[in-house]
C-alpha cells in the first residue's frame, strides 16, 4: 500500500499525466487503514503551503472521504474534508 500512495502522491506532486489513475489505484487497495491516520494524513496537507496544497488536494480529499467512511459520526473528519473542498476552489 505504501508504494500506491508514494506513487500517487509523488505524480500529482509533478502534475504527471496518470495522477489520477494511480490515485485510483491508491484508493482501491487502501481497504485496512485506521481514520485517524487518514485523518492526519489530510490534515497536513491542508496544512501545507497553498502552491505545494493545491497540488496534493485531491489525495487529501481521498484521505477525509476514507476518514469519514471509517468514522462517520467524527465531525472533525467531515469538517476536514469540506475545508479541503474549500481550498479546492
Amino acid at each position: 500500500m505504501t508504494s500506491y500512495y508514494a506513487r500517487a502522491r509523488c505524480a500529482l506532486w509533478i502534475g504527471h499525466p496518470k495522477a489520477g489513475e494511480y490515485l485510483h489505484a491508491y484508493d482501491k487497495v487502501l481497504t485496512r487503514y485506521a481514520a485517524a491516520g487518514c485523518a492526519r494524513r489530510a490534515a497536513s496537507i491542508l496544512d501545507m503551503p497553498p502552491d505545494a496544497r493545491s497540488r496534493l488536494l485531491p489525495l487529501g480529499i481521498l484521505e477525509a472521504g476514507k476518514a469519514i467512511a471509517k468514522d462517520p459520526n467524527n465531525p472533525a473528519h467531515t469538517k476536514l474534508q469540506a475545508a479541503l473542498k474549500a481550498a479546492e476552489r
